[in-house]
């Protein structure tokens, strides 16, 4: 597998190292996600990754693990996938 999903994951990859939750996801896989699976993200901030020139909005896992008390503050737009 190659290609621009490809590299971008192993670049997020080594980036987590240094994220207290040791996961990093672009906000492309968080929009994606049911909104029972979006609640267990926070906004990480946005990021350079090599070999890209716009930045990457990235998502960490919540500090707080129960999506019950994540604020709907998610402000995410866009065509939503279903199931």
């Amino acid at each position: 597998m190659i290609g621009d999903a490809v590299n971008e994951a192993a670049r997020l990859t080594e980036l987590a190292k240094a994220v207290p939750s040791r996961v990093l996801a672009s906000d492309a896989v968080v929009s994606a996600a049911l909104p029972s699976e979006a609640a267990y993200w926070e906004k990480h901030g946005e990021l350079e990754l090599r070999g890209r020139q716009a930045v990457t909005p990235t998502w960490t896992l919540r500090a707080d693990p129960d999506p019950a008390s994540a604020a709907p503050s998610n402000p995410r737009s866009g065509p939503r996938r279903t199931r």
